[in-house]
């Protein structure tokens, strides 16, 4: 018979682990620096998606999904 106590200091154990590795790959991607990196994408993705109302002002639905 397995103990409640063991099972959960497995169950501790194996989320706070993959918890640290969540915030290890969370922060390399969204820290300050990192987010400054994106923005040139960001604002041509903005960019793109406000010509392409422009030109397809009917098509909202297509527009947003490209």
């Amino acid at each position: 018979m397995v103990c409640a106590c063991t099972q959960m200091t497995i169950y501790f154990n194996v989320t706070c682990s993959r918890r640290r590795q969540h915030r290890r790959i969370v922060h390399h991607v969204f820290h300050p620096e990192a987010s400054l990196q994106f923005k040139p994408y960001s604002l041509k993705a903005a960019r793109n998606l406000l010509n392409r109302f422009l030109d397809y002002p009917s098509d909202i639905i297509g527009n947003i999904k490209q």
